[in-house]
């Protein structure tokens, strides 16, 4: 760590409550953390990515054209669940699964969607049997010692400095945001994925080789990788 630091707009009393270990949502930084999930699932044979959707989730439209791969890189053609009026509608994880699901698939590539993680997210519980939350802390968090990460944040467990701020619901956010962490869990997490520890070596060395595309939860430009995330009330790099 070369520099560390924090400022902000808030009252002095709230300041004290802000420190550097401060859980904040971290929106589609999750993304990279889904996608992980999935690769381990690979490695340990428990599904394929070359799997077609329709494995998963036959009911649906585009379920025979769309692989799990295609998911992660963010080049199917199912459109983003949070651009869809019906959006208000919804109560529930199901009800966004079943929205997703209902979509019509478009004739061009959509680009980023995040209704690709959301169904990644549905199939890691398919394969585990644990609720998608459960699986994460298990499997990552926990052995990485990510120890005030997790996914879903109730305001109870916020800092009270940002406890009340509005917030997007988990079950919209899910495996496509859901995250909740600090700075310093997050640094764990990119020591270890950048050391090789999180990703099975044959797509970390896939990783590595990236340059200008979407992969795995990550983009790549000239060496760089990065992902922005965006919630109700924050924004995070």
């Amino acid at each position: 760590i070369i520099y560390e630091g924090r400022n902000g707009y808030c009252d002095e009393a709230e300041q004290e409550e802000i420190d550097l270990t401060t859980v904040f949502e971290a929106g589609s930084l999750t993304k990279q953390m889904t996608a992980a999930a999935i690769l381990k699932m690979d490695a340990e044979g428990l599904l394929s990515i070359e799997d077609k959707v329709s494995e998963y989730f036959p009911e649906c439209s585009f379920a025979d054209e769309v692989t799990i791969r295609e998911l992660m890189n963010m080049n199917s053609h199912i459109p983003d669940y949070m651009q869809d009026e019906r959006i208000s509608d919804i109560k529930s994880q199901e009800d966004v699964a079943d929205l997703i699901l209902s979509m019509e698939p478009e004739a061009e590539v959509t680009g980023y969607s995040n209704s690709n993680y959301y169904l990644l997210g549905l199939i890691i519980e398919q394969i585990s049997g644990q609720s998608y939350a459960e699986y994460m802390e298990e499997n990552f968090f926990d052995k990485i010692g990510m120890l005030h990460t997790q996914m879903g944040c109730s305001d109870e467990e916020k800092s009270p400095a940002i406890a009340g701020t509005e917030s997007y619901p988990y079950y919209l956010t899910y495996a496509a945001g859901g995250l909740c962490t600090n700075l310093y869990d997050l640094y764990q997490w990119e020591l270890a994925y950048f050391r090789g520890k999180v990703l099975p070596e044959q797509y970390f060395s896939e990783v590595l080789a990236a340059d200008g595309i979407y992969l795995y939860g990550l983009e790549c430009e000239d060496g760089v990788y990065f992902h922005q995330g965006e919630t109700m009330n924050f924004v995070s790099y």
